[in-house]
């Protein structure tokens, strides 16, 4: 929460925070209160990211990407959970009026549906302690959680394709960027993205370069061709 311009940030990161980079989603705001919501990366795995990806525009946390999704595709005014299976993490939200109000991220080791299941059940417990079951409207399976048949804490929320759940976090991630907010975004002044014509520079020197040889060997082909 921001009082009155004065931050109170509780010491929940596991890193100081000149070693991380905040974003941030606002929930509400009051008279003299603000509420919102703080994601946090440690600086280096971002560096050590944008190494191998130097051409990117934007950056943000897959919690961020899968609460625009479930904000642009879930229709519901009441709150629900959205689960995500991205490879062996699992992420669980809670999600309400379009906003995040926690998450929980867990590496899975074993796959099967009963273990799956288990790590559903509570982290959706967990999720809502702060929301009791019977107000939740009801949930959501992403990634590889759409092609399985589990029993999850509450029924599941139909989606206008089914197969757009498969898509979340990459459908997530595009409506973010057809809708920037620079407070999600970790790519901030120490990550400063490279100026656009450098990411075109490269290929544009290739395209010219293959005219200029095309051109050229088809002038030489003229030439043998009339001796």
């Amino acid at each position: 929460r921001v009082l009155g311009g004065r931050s109170l940030l509780l010491p929940l990161f596991p890193y100081p925070q000149e070693g991380g980079v905040l974003t941030y989603q606002i929930l509400e705001k009051r008279d003299n209160e603000t509420e919102l919501v703080l994601f946090g990366a440690h600086v280096d795995p971002i560096a050590a990211f944008l190494q191998k990806h130097p051409s990117l525009d934007h950056l943000f946390a897959p919690q961020i990407a899968l609460t625009a999704f479930g904000a642009k595709y879930v229709h519901t005014e009441r709150p629900y959970l959205l689960f995500h299976l991205q490879g062996s993490i699992l992420t669980a939200l809670l999600l309400h009026k379009k906003r995040l109000k926690g998450a929980f991220t867990e590496q899975i080791q074993e796959k099967n549906p009963e273990r799956l299941e288990v790590a559903l059940h509570k982290m959706g417990l967990a999720l809502a302690r702060t929301t009791p079951l019977k107000e939740l409207e009801g949930s959501v399976l992403t990634g590889d959680l759409a092609d399985l048949t589990l029993q999850i804490p509450v029924e599941e929320l139909p989606i206008e394709k089914a197969e757009w759940k498969r898509a979340a976090l990459a459908m997530g991630l595009a409506e973010l960027a057809n809708h920037f907010l620079p407070g999600l975004d970790f790519l901030q002044k120490q990550f400063a993205p490279p100026r656009p014509w450098k990411r075109v520079l490269f290929p544009l020197l290739r395209y010219w370069g293959g005219i200029a040889f095309f051109s050229l060997a088809f002038y030489l082909f003229i030439l043998a061709f009339s001796s």
